[in-house]
C-alpha cells in the first residue's frame, strides 16, 4: 500500500484551515491531519476548515479510526469549536460516505457541506451560508 500523503495549512487572515490528501488515504492520515490542524499554533475555534480529498485514489479506514475521528470531533465541539466544514470529494461513492458525517456534524450543531470541487467548497465557505 502506498503511503498516504496529506498537507495541512492554517491561514489566520482567512480564518481557515486546509487539509489536502493524496494517494491511498488511511484513517491514520485523517487523524494526523486533524491533530495537525486543530493543534496548530495559529488555529482558532472560530475558523472554518476545508478538507480536500479530490486527490485520493482510495480510502482504507478502519472502524476504530472512525471512532477516534468522531471522538476528536466531539471533544472539539465540547471545547467550543464552531467553524464550518467543507469537504471536497469528486467521486460519487465517497460523497455518500462523507454525507453520513454531515448528519453527525449537524447533531453537534455544526455545518458541513460535501462538494465536488475545491472552488465550490471555497465559495460555500466564503458565502457564510
Amino acid at each position: 500500500m502506498s503511503k498516504p500523503l496529506f498537507e495541512v495549512s492554517v491561514r489566520p487572515t482567512r480564518k481557515l484551515g486546509i487539509a489536502t490528501f493524496t494517494g491511498v488515504c488511511e484513517g491514520s492520515a485523517i487523524i494526523g491531519a486533524m491533530d495537525a490542524m486543530f493543534g496548530h499554533h495559529d488555529w482558532d475555534r472560530s475558523f472554518d476548515s476545508l478538507w480536500d480529498y479530490s486527490g485520493v485514489e482510495s480510502f482504507d479506514v478502519q472502524i476504530a479510526e472512525i471512532d477516534a475521528m468522531m471522538s476528536r470531533s466531539n471533544a472539539l465541539t465540547a471545547q467550543g469549536q464552531r467553524g464550518r466544514l467543507a469537504v471536497v470529494m469528486d467521486k460519487k461513492d465517497y460523497q455518500v460516505l462523507a454525507r453520513l458525517f454531515t448528519v453527525r456534524m449537524e447533531k453537534q450543531g455544526r455545518q458541513m457541506e460535501v462538494l465536488e470541487t475545491r472552488e465550490a467548497a471555497e465559495a460555500w465557505l466564503a458565502s457564510g451560508a
